[in-house]
């Protein structure tokens, strides 16, 4: 059976942090990304920021590379989004060094993480 990374999240996305139980190396970390990207994008931010300890700790044991970079880049998108930018940059900053060796330049995902980074330094920079 395939689990697809959308139905694992609407599963997660009910359970409380710490619940996820390993599904394969790199499965409970994009479980735990995708789960907190959801709560963000719903605008539920106290709720995802509850869940990042959890998916930082699963990236930090389970992950890829790539995948460790892209919960650096969704803990980067949540702090923006909170209006905490300065917090977010150093997570930004890691995602895009780990993507630019192993993207080629004209990659979505680096130029995303790339922008993140930007927004994060305008946030900290303040108004002009």
């Amino acid at each position: 059976m395939i689990i697809s990374v959308a139905m694992i999240a609407a599963v997660t996305i009910r359970s409380r942090p710490g619940v996820i139980r390993e599904i394969g190396r790199n499965s409970a970390v994009i479980a735990a990304r995708v789960r907190v990207g959801a709560l963000r994008e719903l605008g539920r931010l106290r709720e995802a920021d509850q869940h990042v300890p959890a998916m930082v700790d699963l990236a930090a044991k389970h992950a890829n590379p790539g995948n460790r970079a892209r919960a650096n880049l969704e803990i980067a998108r949540l702090r923006l989004t909170q209006g905490r930018g300065g917090e977010g940059l150093p997570f930004a900053r890691r995602a895009v060094e780990a993507l630019e060796p192993t993207q080629i330049p004209e990659s979505a995902l680096l130029k995303s993480a790339r922008n993140v980074v930007v927004a994060c330094e305008t946030a900290t920079a303040g108004p002009a």
